[in-house]
């Protein structure tokens, strides 16, 4: 992996780790019921019953956080307000509200009592009055709204929706749910809610569980006239809520200190392996085709390694090449031979399975056998041996350095989280980023690199070698991805080559077959998704424990 895709997911785990108010374990929501009356004036009563299980560990009460817009077009918000909040607690939980803060259309609640924590179940009635949460698009009023917000973070179950309107006369409720689709794409689609129903009076909806981060959103649509609604106002936009002033200044003296922690260190870890590589001694040493073509590719099968593999095992007597019948010498079959020559890893791995259900095989069959658990197992076998000649570091050992370098770039990760329970600073945003920033790209100079400076240094004499590659072996040009012509004029000097070897043409649908079916073993999917109407309502939000 380069430095730049390396720096970008180290970038990318930061945001994603930092910004996380993770919940404490087991927390969940045991019961959510919604009441919202439509009133005739066009403003909405709306009565939340949350019942959240924090289980053993103690937490100071409830954070409950409501958008005040949704995005209706590029830079712009429909807005709406929201008045008269109070809060109770049927459970005899403290629910005072400790502080009430409406920054960027957000408004946040923060309810309880930092100095009577609670544990287990504990139920919160929240009630507030929305003004400008019904729209008409010309087909009658309509409450489109999110009754459950995506941004609860933890597992919701028994949610009950009842909206009491005048003249109702249709509803809907969906709710999100995403998987992989037939080609492993991630994708996100809506599912009806299990309860749907309505009369001229109200609207039902109901959800045995939801998970978290789920949202569920009702349509209520009342008869023309039979309510007020007031003309949509818009805003610009609001900046994100990570983006404050105190944020980017952190970021920028975060941002030059790891610049030149970063900098100095990468030049001494140059440096120091720089010296070391001049104590080792010129030209290429006596490698197999196929490890040399590996570490000269950075540890990644190819074809033309498995090409070469197969000239090893039929060297050793454990296979026998010969044209294939009716294929005018355009094609070759491989048939299995008994041999007591022993084998390397890489040949073992590759052999094994190859005559499994037939005592020959073609170029086909080849391909089908370059399944991801075959791929994978030829490369860990190359690893070995690469590792047996020291050019990389052996597996028993490189695996228990790279969990302890995963340790320490977790604690690195967490440092906002440390800083947060040791401090009362409370970072969050670009703030909790900046703390984390120095100490992840500290630690990121301190990956083990698989390969040591003996195998950096073969490496670049294989590399040299590539370009001025008289006197090589022939099948070791192959595995290197020596040009088809540089190639044939090694051939010229080696009269016994196997005869496939000379056929370019073979050797050309040798790569292609082989080499794509190792590229699709390889293949991962991600992103995708189609339209969706669950989350883009009004209301939603979410909260957590404080």
């Amino acid at each position: 992996m380069s430095h730049v895709p390396r720096a970008l997911l180290l970038v990318l785990l930061v945001l994603v780790l930092s910004s996380c108010a993770p919940p404490g374990p087991g927390d969940r929501i045991t019961g959510y019921d919604t009441l919202a009356r439509v009133r005739a004036d066009g403003s909405v009563d709306v009565t939340e019953t949350i019942t959240y299980d924090f289980g053993r560990r103690p937490g100071a009460g409830l954070l409950r956080e409501i958008p005040l817009s949704e995005r209706s077009g590029f830079l712009r918000h429909r807005t709406w307000e929201i008045a008269d909040v109070g809060v109770s607690s049927p459970s005899g939980a403290p629910a005072d509200i400790e502080k009430q803060d409406e920054w960027r259309r957000l408004l946040t609640l923060e309810i309880g009592d930092t100095r009577a924590p609670v544990t287990g179940e504990q139920t919160y009635e929240l009630s507030y009055t929305v003004h400008g949460a019904l729209t008409d698009e010309g087909h009658g009023p309509q409450l489109h709204w999110d009754f459950v917000g995506a941004d609860w973070v933890v597992p919701v179950s028994d949610v009950t929706v009842r909206v009491e309107a005048p003249a109702v006369v249709d509803a809907e409720c969906f709710f999100e749910e995403s998987g992989q689709d037939e080609d492993s794409d991630r994708e996100s689609w809506d599912v009806p809610c299990e309860q749907v129903g309505h009369d001229g009076a109200g609207a039902d909806f109901g959800q045995e569980r939801l998970g978290s981060r789920t949202p569920l959103s009702g349509v209520v649509y009342l008869e023309a006239g039979s309510v007020e609604v007031a003309e949509a106002e818009h805003v610009l936009a609001p900046m994100p809520r990570w983006l404050t002033v105190v944020g980017v200044l952190s970021l920028i003296v975060a941002g030059t200190a790891a610049f030149f922690v970063g900098t100095y260190g990468f030049r001494w870890r140059k440096r120091r392996r720089a010296r070391i590589r001049e104590g080792f001694a010129k030209g290429v040493p006596d490698l197999p085709p196929a490890v040399a073509g590996f570490l000269l590719h950075d540890n990644r099968l190819r074809a033309g390694h498995t090409l070469a593999l197969m000239v090893a095992l039929e060297e050793k007597g454990h296979l026998s090449s010969v044209p294939k019948p009716g294929g005018q010498d355009k094609d070759w079959l491989f048939v299995e031979q008994r041999s007591e020559v022993a084998l390397t890893p890489a040949e073992r791995a590759l052999r094994r399975g190859m005559f499994g259900l037939n005592s020959e095989i073609d170029l086909t069959w080849m391909g089908r056998l370059m399944s991801r658990t075959r791929v994978r197992g030829v490369e860990h076998a190359l690893l070995r041996e690469a590792g047996q000649r020291g050019l990389v570091v052996r597996p028993w050992i490189w695996y228990p350095m790279l969990a302890l370098f995963t340790a320490a770039l977790f604690a690195a990760l967490c440092t906002a989280l440390i800083v947060n329970a040791i401090t009362p600073l409370e970072l969050t945003g670009l703030e909790a980023f900046s703390a984390a920033l120095v100490p992840v790209v500290a630690v990121s100079l301190l990956l083990p690199s698989q390969r040591t400076p003996y195998g950096d240094h073969v490496r670049a004499q294989l590399a040299r070698k590539r370009k001025k590659p008289a006197g090589l072996d022939p099948v070791t040009g192959i595995a290197l991805g020596l040009p088809d012509e540089t190639v044939a004029i090694l051939d010229e000097k080696v009269p016994r080559l196997r005869p496939y070897l000379r056929d370019r043409r073979y050797r050309r649908r040798w790569n292609s077959t082989v080499d794509s079916r190792i590229r699709r073993s390889r293949q991962r999917s991600g992103g995708g998704g189609g339209g969706r109407v669950a989350g883009r309502g009004g209301g939603g939000g979410g909260g957590g424990r404080r």
